[in-house]
C-alpha cells in the first residue's frame, strides 16, 4: 500500500493552501486553521465482498449428498456454492475460462473443477472463504470429462485424443497408468474412436470402468487386467451413459434422441432401444439426449431422467420416465444440466431420488419426485436468484439505512408474499439442500439497502446486511399509467410468445421498455420519499404504513431543447440492457440523445393505495413532435419540498407540496446571467463579473420584466453593499393575451428557450449535476440560504437561490427562485459531483426532514430561512479531470481553491465520483477510464488509495450502475444477472462478517449390507488396490504433459498443517505424560488391592477366632 501511495503521489499534483498553513483572501483576511486528516491510507483496502443474483451463463452443476451442498459453474469461470437458505459463497478462477465440469470430494470439504483452458483445480471448502489449493494444467491434450469414485483419491480424466489419465488429487501428480485409445478399439479397426465423452466406475465392481467415445464405441475396461472386457458399438454417436445399481446393465444416450440399454452378458447388441418422445409429425429428427441418469428405486421399475430428446420444434426439456410407457415432462425450459438428490451416496444401493435440481440459462428449478401429483411439483428456491426477472437498468445503495424503515418495508410486503405462495401450489416438502452452517447475526450490524430498477418499470428493495439478499418490497411503476390499445395488443402478443417459449427469456417489447424502464432512483431514507424516473416521467412516492385514498396529480413539464443542435454532449457509456447478442434487452440510448417513445397517460384522480410507497405526483415530459431528450439527472430535498428534474439542456424545479411547477431554467439562460448581454454587434458591452448583483423589475402591466445589472465600481459596492436582490416574480398569463403571450406563459410559469449555440461559438452547455444545499450563495456574504447548485458540461457552477414561504404559507404561497451566477468555475471538463462540507470537513447531506407515522403528505415544514453564519463552509467539486475544494463564502470572481488535485493523466477522464462518509470523516471516491479506483480525503484531498480495478471496465454497459455509498462501499452490476458488492475500507472481520460456513462435520453413511445368500453366492472380485495399481509401481508420467501450480489456499493449508503438527506434538506429549501417570496409578491401585486383601484375610481370621465366644469371655 505504501508503494502504491508513493506512485500515486508522483502522479497526483496536489496544491493545498489553507489546509497547510497558507492563506485565503476571505472577508476577514486571517489565516485559517489547519484541518487534520483523520483517515489514513492504511485503512483503505479494496475487496470484493459479496456477489448477489443468479450466475450468468451457467454451464454445469454438482451435488455433495453427504454435506448436502450444491455447486454451480459458469461460463466466466465463476463458481457459486450453495447450502441451506442463507448460506452462499462465490469464488472466481483467475483465468476466467468456462467451467466444464464440477465434482465434489464427498464429505471431504473439497471441490474439483475442470475448465475450458485444460486446467484442473482443487478448492478447499473447509474455511470461511473457499480458496484454491492446487492446479494442474495439461499441455498437449484437450480435456473433455472426468470421474472420481466415491471415497477414492484417484481422478480419471478423459481427453479429446481418446486417452484417459489418472491424477492423484492429494499430491496433484499424474500417474503413470494411462488408458490409450489404441488399446480400446478392436485390432482390425483403423479409425479413431473420438474424444472421451463419459467415464464412470461400476457401482459393484471397482475394477470395471465404463468409457464412452463420441463415435459410438462404449467399452468396459478392466483396471487390473489393463484390457477391454466388453465392447459395445452403438449405431449413433454417444453423448452420455449411466450404470444401473446392479452393475450389470448400463444405458447410453445418443444424438438422434434415442436411449440404448446394454447388458454385460450380451454386448453384441442393445437389449432395448427407446425413443421416448417418438418421431416428429413433420419428419424432423429429435433433439439429442444430452444427459441421462438411470436410478433404481426400492419398489417399481427404475427411473430414467434425461434432458433433451424432444422433437425439433420443442426445447431441450427434462423428462422423467419409469418403465417404457410412463412419461412425465418435468420442465419445458432449456436444460443446461441437472443432478438428482438421492437418499444414499452409494451407487450399489437403491438411490430412491427425492428431488431433481435443474439448471437452466436463467434460473434454478427443483422438482419434488416424491409428490404423487400427475403434474410436476416445483419447490420454492430460497436463494436470491430473481434479480434479473426483468433486466436491471439502475441501482442505488444505502449502507446506513434506518432499521425501523427496513422493518416497515418488510412488513408491508409480507402479506402479499404469503398470498402469492398460496396461489402457486408449490411443494410442501422441506428444502432438500440443507448443508452449511449459518453465520451468527451481529447485534450492532448495519442495515443496508440495495434498490434495483428494471426495464419493466418495477423497483425492488433488497436487504443486503448479510451475505445473501432478501427481497423486502417490490414496487410497480407501470400501474400508475393508463394502458393504451396499442400497448395492450403488444402486451398480449408478448404474453402469448412468453407462454409458448418462456425459456428463451425473450426480451420485452420495445414499447414496454421505452415507456416504463426505470433510469434513475432517488430515495431519502429519513423522510421516506422516493423518486423514480423513466425516460420521460418522474414519479414521487411517499411511504405510509396504512392503506390510504390519495389523489395522484399529473404535472406536465416542458423541458425544451433544440432538435437542430448536433453538439449535445454525448456519453460513451452504453446501457446495461443494450442488445449485444447476449440475451440482453434494449433500453434508452445515451441520455443526451433524442429517442422516439409512445405517449404515456397517468391515472389521475383518487385511488385507494395499499401500505408502502404511494404515488402522489407524476411529472410528465411532453415530446417535441416524436422526439424527446431522456432525463439525465434529478435531485430531491424533502425539507424544501422541492425536486429538480433535468434532461441536459434544461432544468425544472417542482414543488412536491403544492404539486406545481416552480420554474424552468436552461444552461444557456444561467450563463447569460453572468455574461454581458449584447443587443447588437456594434454595441459596446460592459463586462459583468461573476457574482454581480442583479435586480428584477416588473413591467407595469404585470406581463413580465427584465434583469438589471449593477455596474457600479467595485469600491462603491464595497463601501455600501446593495441589498439582496428580490427573487423574480413569475409571469402570469392573461386571458386576453395574444398567441405569443400564450406560448411564453403556460400555467403561470415563464417559459425559457435554450440558445442553439454557445455565445463563444462552441457547443451548447448542458446540465450534468445538481444538488440541494443550505449554504452561502453570494461572494463576500455571511448569509446562508436554501439553494440548488447546478454543474454543467463545460465546467460552470451556478447557484439558484430558493425563497421558501414560512410556516402555513408554504402550502399556499409560491416558491420563488433567482440565479445568482457562478461562485466558482473549475473549467476542467464536465462537473461530476458537488458536495457541501462544514468548517471541520464533515459532509452535509441534502436537506431533509424526518418521517412521522401519523404525518400527512402535506405536513408542515419549518422552512429554512436566510440567516447569518460566521463559520465557513467548503464545496468539493469534482470534474472529469480534477477535484477542487473551495472555501465559502468566496471572496472574488475567480477564487483560489482551498485544495486541488489532478486525478487523471492526459488521455484519461473520470467516469464516476462521489463524496461519502467513512468512520465519521469525509472522503472522495473516483473511478477513471483507465480502471483506477481513487480515494482522497476531504477537504485536503490527500491521497488515500489508488488501486487497479480493470474488471470494472470490461463492460461499459454496467458502469452506469456503479454506486458509491457510506463506509466506502459500492455496488455494480457485474453481469446482466448479478450484482457485485465492493468495499474500499478495511473493517475488522470484513470478509467473514455474517457469513456462514459451507463445511460441517458429518459421518459418512455405511455401505449397504449384503444379505446372507447374496454374500454366499456372490462372484465379486476382491477389492481393488488403487494405490498399488496407480502409485509408484505404475511408473512416472511424462513431465512435459502437465504442470502443477500452487494456489493461495496452499499457503494457508501449510500454515494450518504446521500449526496442527505443533498441536499434535503437544497432544502426543500430553498423552505420554498421561500414560505415565496412569501407569503409576495402576501400580498404586495394585498395592492398595493387596493391602485390602490382606486386611480382609486378617479380619476374617479374627472373626473366626472369636466366633463361638461370648462377649464376657473375650
Amino acid at each position: 500500500m505504501a508503494e502504491g501511495n508513493r506512485t500515486f503521489m508522483k502522479r497526483l499534483t496536489k496544491v493545498v493552501r489553507s489546509g497547510h498553513g497558507g492563506r485565503m483572501g476571505n472577508i476577514i483576511g486571517k489565516e485559517e486553521p489547519v484541518i487534520t486528516d483523520r483517515l489514513k491510507a492504511d485503512d483503505f483496502v479494496f475487496t470484493k465482498t459479496s456477489r448477489y443474483g443468479f450466475p450468468y451463463q451457467p454451464t454445469c452443476i454438482a451435488y455433495d449428498p453427504v454435506q448436502s451442498i450444491l455447486a454451480l459453474g459458469a461460463y466466466d469461470g465463476s463458481l457459486r456454492i450453495l447450502g441451506q437458505a442463507g448460506v452462499e459463497c462465490h469464488v472466481q478462477h483467475d483465468s476466467s475460462a468456462a467451467v466444464i465440469e464440477l465434482i465434489f470430494l464427498i464429505n471431504e470439504g473439497a471441490l474439483i473443477s475442470l475448465c475450458e483452458d485444460d486446467y484442473i483445480h482443487l478448492w478447499n471448502l473447509r474455511q470461511a472463504q473457499p480458496a484454491l489449493v492446487q492446479s494442474l494444467r495439461f499441455n498437449r491434450e484437450k480435456l473433455t470429462c472426468m470421474h472420481l469414485p466415491f471415497s477414492s483419491k484417484w481422478l480419471y480424466v478423459g481427453t479429446e485424443k481418446g486417452n484417459v489419465h489418472v491424477v492423484n488429487i492429494e499430491s496433484f501428480e499424474l500417474s503413470g497408468y494411462t488408458i490409450n485409445w489404441n488399446k480400446v478399439i478392436e485390432i482390425k479397426c483403423k479409425s479413431h474412436p473420438g474424444p472421451v465423452v463419459h467415464i464412470s466406475g461400476n457401482p459393484v465392481d471397482p475394477n470395471k470402468l465404463l468409457l464412452g467415445f463420441e463415435s459410438g464405441t462404449v467399452v468396459v475396461w478392466s483396471l487390473r487386467g489393463k484390457a477391454v472386457e466388453h465392447r459395445c458399438v452403438c449405431a449413433q454417436p454417444v453423448i452420455s451413459a449411466y450404470w444401473l445399481n446392479d452393475g450389470k446393465q448400463f444405458i447410453c444416450s445418443h444424438s438422434n434422441g434415442t436411449l440404448s440399454v446394454w447388458n454385460l452378458k450380451n454386448s453384441d447388441k442393445p437389449v432395448e432401444t427407446l425413443t421416448p418422445h417418438g418421431k416428429s409429425d413433420k419428419g424432423r429428427p429429435c433433439q439429442p439426449i444430452f444427459k441421462v441418469q438411470w436410478l433404481a428405486v426400492s419398489s417399481g421399475d427404475p427411473l430414467m431422467i434425461f434432458s433433451g430428446g424432444t422433437c425439433g420444434s420443442k426445447k431441450k426439456a427434462l423428462t422423467l420416465m419409469q418403465g417404457s410407457r410412463s412419461i412425465k415432462v418435468l420442465c419445458t425450459d432449456t436444460v443446461v444440466d441437472f443432478v438428482c438428490i438421492n437418499s444414499t451416496p452409494w451407487g450399489e444401493d437403491a438411490q430412491d431420488p427425492k428431488a431433481v435440481v435443474v439448471l437452466t440459462p436463467v434460473k434454478l428449478l427443483v422438482f419434488d419426485l416424491l409428490s404423487a401429483s400427475a403434474k410436476s411439483t416445483a419447490m420454492e428456491v430460497p436463494y436470491t436468484f430473481n434479480i434479473h426477472e426483468s433486466p436491471v437498468t439502475c441501482t442505488q445503495f444505502y449502507s446506513e439505512c434506518p432499521r425501523d424503515f427496513m422493518m416497515a418495508l418488510g412488513s408491508t410486503a409480507s402479506s402479499r408474499t404469503r398470498k402469492r405462495q398460496l396461489q402457486r401450489g408449490e411443494s410442501t416438502q422441506a428444502w432438500p439442500i440443507a448443508g452449511g452452517i449459518l453465520g451468527e447475526a451481529l447485534e450492532n450490524s448495519t442495515t443496508e439497502l440495495i434498490i434495483t430498477g428494471h426495464s419493466d418499470g418495477s423497483v425492488k428493495f433488497w436487504e443486503a446486511s448479510s451475505a445473501v439478499l432478501k427481497c423486502l418490497y417490490k414496487l410497480s411503476t407501470s400501474k400508475v399509467f393508463e394502458k393504451s390499445s396499442s400497448q395492450a395488443e403488444s402486451s398480449d402478443a408478448n404474453d402469448h410468445s412468453e407462454s409458448s417459449s418462456s425459456s428463451d427469456h425473450s426480451p420485452p417489447s420495445m414499447v414496454d421498455i421505452d415507456c416504463y424502464a426505470v433510469n434513475m432512483i432517488k430515495l431519502c431514507v429519513r423522510s421516506r420519499t422516493l423518486l423514480v424516473a423513466g425516460t420521460s416521467h418522474v414519479i414521487v412516492y411517499q411511504f405510509s404504513l396504512v392503506e390510504e385514498t390519495l389523489e395522484l396529480v399529473q404535472l406536465d413539464v416542458n423541458l425544451l431543447f433544440d432538435a437542430g443542435v448536433d453538439g449535445l454532449p454525448d456519453s460513451n457509456l452504453s446501457s446495461p440492457t443494450e442488445d449485444r447478442g447476449e440475451g440482453l434487452t434494449f433500453s434508452p440510448p445515451s441520455l443526451s440523445m433524442t429517442v422516439n417513445i409512445p405517449t404515456l397517460t397517468c391515472k389521475t384522480g383518487l385511488y385507494k393505495r395499499s401500505p408502502g410507497f404511494q404515488p402522489t405526483l407524476c411529472c410528465m415530459i411532453p415530446s417535441v413532435g416524436s422526439d424527446i431528450v431522456p432525463l439525465s439527472n434529478m435531485a430531491l430535498s424533502s425539507e424544501f419540498g422541492v425536486i429538480s428534474i433535468s434532461n441536459g439542456p434544461s432544468l425544472a424545479l417542482v414543488d412536491t407540496i403544492q404539486k406545481k411547477l416552480i420554474t424552468l431554467l436552461s444552461a444557456q439562460d444561467m450563463s447569460a446571467v453572468t455574461e454581458s448581454p449584447s443587443s447588437s454587434a456594434n454595441a459596446v458591452t460592459t463586462p459583468v463579473s461573476t457574482g454581480t448583483p442583479i435586480t428584477f423589475t416588473m413591467n407595469t402591466d404585470g406581463s413580465g420584466g427584465e434583469f438589471h445589472i449593477d455596474v457600479s465600481s467595485k469600491s462603491e459596492r464595497r463601501k455600501s453593499r446593495p441589498p439582496r436582490p428580490p427573487p423574480p416574480v413569475r409571469r402570469l398569463s392573461k386571458p386576453g393575451s395574444d398567441g405569443q403571450g400564450e406560448s411564453d406563459a403556460i400555467d403561470g410559469i415563464r417559459q425559457r428557450t435554450s440558445s442553439s449555440v454557445n455565445m463563444d461559438g462552441g457547443p451548447p452547455d448542458s446540465i450534468s449535476c445538481v444538488r440541494f444545499a443550505c449554504t452561502f450563495t453570494r461572494k463576500n456574504d455571511n448569509l446562508i440560504s436554501p439553494c440548488l447548485w447546478v454543474g454543467t458540461a463545460l465546467g460552470n457552477v451556478f447557484v439558484v437561490v430558493l425563497n421558501l414561504p414560512v410556516g402555513d404559507q408554504r402550502e399556499s404561497q409560491p416558491v420563488l427562485t433567482i440565479t445568482t451566477g457562478t461562485l466558482c468555475q473549475p473549467k476542467a471538463g464536465m462537473i461530476l459531483s458537488m458536495d457541501i462540507l462544514d468548517g471541520q470537513g464533515h459532509l452535509f447531506p441534502s436537506p431533509f426532514h424526518f418521517w412521522k407515522e401519523n404525518d400527512s403528505h402535506h405536513n408542515k415544514r419549518n422552512s429554512l430561512l436566510t440567516r447569518e453564519v460566521f463559520d465557513r463552509h467548503f464545496v468539493a467539486i469534482c470534474t472529469e479531470r480534477e477535484a477542487k475544494v473551495y472555501s465559502l463564502p468566496t471572496s472574488h470572481t475567480n477564487p483560489k481553491s482551498f485544495s486541488e488535485a489532478n486525478l487523471v493523466e492526459d488521455l484519461a477522464v473520470l467516469l464516476k465520483a462521489a463524496a461519502v462518509v467513512v468512520q465519521g470523516s469525509s472522503c472522495l471516491l473516483c473511478l477513471n477510464s483507465l480502471g483506477k479506483l481513487l480515494a482522497l480525503s476531504l477537504p485536503n484531498l490527500s491521497p488515500l488509495m489508488d488501486v487497479e480495478c480493470s474488471f470494472l471496465m470490461k463492460d461499459y454497459r454496467f458502469l452506469r450502475t456503479l454506486v458509491f455509498s457510506e463506509g466506502a462501499q459500492a455496488v455494480i452490476l457485474c453481469s446482466p444477472f448479478e450484482i457485485q458488492r465492493l468495499s474500499m475500507f478495511a473493517r475488522p472481520g470484513m470478509l467473514t462478517e455474517n457469513q456462514g460456513s459451507l463445511f460441517r462435520a458429518m459421518e459418512t453413511p455405511e455401505p449397504p449390507s449384503k444379505g446372507f445368500f447374496s454374500s454366499l453366492f456372490s462372484t465379486a472380485v476382491s477389492p481393488l488396490d488403487r494405490e498399488q495399481l496407480f502409485g509408484t509401481a505404475s511408473g512416472s508420467a511424462s513431465r512435459s504433459l502437465t504442470n502443477r501450480f500452487h494456489g493461495p489456499g496452499m499457503e494457508k493449508l501449510q500454515e494450518t498443517s504446521s500449526g496442527l503438527a505443533g498441536v499434535l506434538a503437544r497432544n502426543k506429549q500430553a498423552l505420554t505424560e498421561r500414560g505415565e501417570k496412569l501407569s503409576d496409578l495402576d501400580v498404586k491401585t495394585a498395592e492398595m488391592n493387596l493391602r485390602a486383601k490382606a486386611f480382609a484375610d486378617a479380619a476374617h481370621q479374627l472373626s473366626l477366632k472369636y466366633k463361638d465366644k461370648k462377649w464376657y469371655q473375650v
